[in-house]
């Protein structure tokens, strides 16, 4: 009995351990439509490339970011010469807010440019993704967010972006 309850314990310890594991995350959510690498299929689903490290430089990027991560997006989106209107879905119903910080983490340092950031980019944290989360936005109300965030870079050049 013993060993019964010492082996359970192991093996859950084991799938918690391997779920909150960003790049499993990443594998389980996110690749099948954005790649192994996260340049997507132009035309199709978006690279994540070095947008979500210029969106993770200011607050209306970062809420941007974990609004579509928690409730997923829908809208047109322009990258580059390529404009998107497919529907993503969110997964607040599937990862905690612990999960989503780890992902968001593990894509911004994998998916983008080698120059540094010209401002810090500090951590996605469980409590930012949990107040992102206590407002349930529609994913038209994420749609909002990016436009909203798209604006700010607009106005104020992101300097230390790779070129076009």
């Amino acid at each position: 009995m013993k060993k019964t309850v010492w082996v359970g314990t192991l093996v859950l310890a084991l799938g918690l351990a391997y779920a909150a594991d960003a790049g499993f995350l990443y594998a389980r959510y996110c690749q099948v439509c954005h790649r192994e690498d996260g340049s997507g299929t132009p035309g199709t689903f978006p690279s994540l490339g070095g947008s979500v490290r210029k969106l993770a430089t200011f607050e209306q990027g970062r809420e941007y970011l974990i609004a579509v991560t928690l409730f997923g997006l829908k809208g047109m989106l322009v990258q580059g010469p390529y404009t998107y209107e497919r529907f993503m879905p969110g997964y607040a119903p599937l990862l905690d807010d612990a999960e989503v910080a780890a992902l968001l983490n593990w894509i911004r340092d994998r998916f983008g440019w080698t120059r540094p950031a010209p401002a810090p980019v500090r951590p996605f944290t469980p409590e930012e993704v949990a107040r992102m989360r206590a407002r349930a936005l529609s994913p038209e109300q994420v749609h909002a967010l990016l436009i909203e965030a798209e604006e700010i870079l607009q106005t104020t050049p992101f300097r230390g972006a790779p070129p076009p």
